[in-house]
């Protein structure tokens, strides 16, 4: 008769027609799906049986309660699920599914001051975005006839920071099968430039005894770029407050640091002007000194193995550490111009000094 009823009394007999009003169901979702909002109170996401083209971001509204998510097992999903538009504790379940961020996101984030409870059924694999690599500096220039001496060698671009699987405000982790997270590598350094060599002193000694005009120096070289530091591993799982998990089988590993950049190589002094003519009545000025080398670029320092859970609640493993950069080489000096028929020769430079090495990271 369309009246609602939430029990059914004591001595009821007779036929009875029941239908059941569900506050939840199921979310659809494609291979193509870039971004998808959730709004159901108690949502099911069945991931498709083929990876996404690029990746999928998921945001859960306010009204939800609990999110349900299972696929194939032998796909990993590049997928980041954002539940900060939810108020209150929250459910989440996941089943034999692999899960990985896309790049500068987490995998699963939910820093409001609520409790996200996690169950993990069957093998779960959820692992955080692995940083970008820094891109190489931009060799300086070399010398030109208005400017002798070379540009210096720009630095490379540092790594970005490896993100976490799992980064909330208090995490309660309940565990039936087996659940692998891990933090992203950090990304790697760029190499520093090179610096751009100096060229040779163009004009040679001219005057006369009576009036010595000195050839010009050779160009300075200009100094290699810094190399960029490799980036931080990130976190399995980072909790702004308390975590507590239920279940023995997990594995909780840090995201390895980005190694340091290479310093670039300093350019080459140019060599000063030589005296070239014969007559001791002209062409008498000093030689021109050559360049001095430019300095070597300093290599990046390695990035830190992060470990696989801020705090020590729990054991977890930390990531390796990356490698600090080499740094890069000296430019040689220019020489100094030849004396013509009297008179000295010009000072040779002083040549570039090398680069020091990056510092290697540290496993915390």
């Amino acid at each position: 008769n369309g009246k609602i009823i939430t029990k059914i009394p004591t001595g009821t007999y007779g036929d009875l027609l029941l239908k059941a009003i569900w506050s939840g169901d199921k979310v659809s979702i494609t291979t193509s799906t870039q971004n998808l909002q959730i709004t159901y109170t108690h949502a099911i996401l069945e991931l498709p049986s083929n990876p996404f083209g690029n990746y999928c971001y998921i945001t859960v509204g306010s009204g939800v309660k609990s999110l349900y998510i299972y696929g194939s097992s032998n796909i990993i999903y590049k997928i980041a699920i954002n539940l900060n538009g939810v108020s209150r504790d929250f459910k989440l379940y996941i089943k034999d599914v692999s899960l990985q961020a896309p790049s500068f996101y987490n995998c699963i984030t939910y820093t409001n001051s609520y409790t996200l409870n996690m169950f993990i059924r069957g093998n779960v694999y959820i692992y955080g975005s692995n940083g970008t690599n820094g891109s190489n500096g931009s060799n300086g220039q070399s010398g030109i006839s208005t400017r002798l001496y070379g540009l210096a060698g720009n630095s490379g671009i540092s790594g970005s920071n490896g993100t976490s699987g799992v980064y909330c405000y208090k995490l309660i982790l309940n565990i039936s099968g087996s659940l692998t997270i891990r933090g992203g590598n950090g990304g790697n350094g760029g190499n520093g430039g090179y610096g751009g060599h100096g060229i040779n002193g163009p004009k040679s000694p001219s005057g006369s005894i009576f009036n010595p005009i000195a050839g010009d120096n050779g160009g300075n070289g200009g100094n290699g770029g810094n190399g960029g530091n490799g980036g931080n591993g990130g976190y399995a799982i980072y909790v702004l407050s308390t975590i507590s998990i239920s279940g023995s089988t997990y594995t909780l590993i840090g995201g390895n640091g980005g190694n340091g950049g290479n310093g670039g190589n300093g350019g080459y002094g140019g060599d000063g002007a030589s005296d070239t003519s014969s007559n001791i009545f002209n062409g008498v000025g000093d030689p021109g000194n050559g360049g001095n080398g430019g300095n070597g670029g300093y290599g990046g320092n390695g990035g830190n193995g992060q470990s696989g859970l801020n705090v020590t609640t729990y054991l977890s493993i930390s990531g390796y550490s990356g490698n600090g950069g080499y740094g890069g080489n000296g430019g040689s000096p220019g020489d100094g111009g030849s004396a013509g028929t009297s008179g000295g020769n010009g000072k040779d430079g002083i040549a570039g000094q090398d680069g020091a090495n990056g510092k290697n990271g540290i496993r915390l």
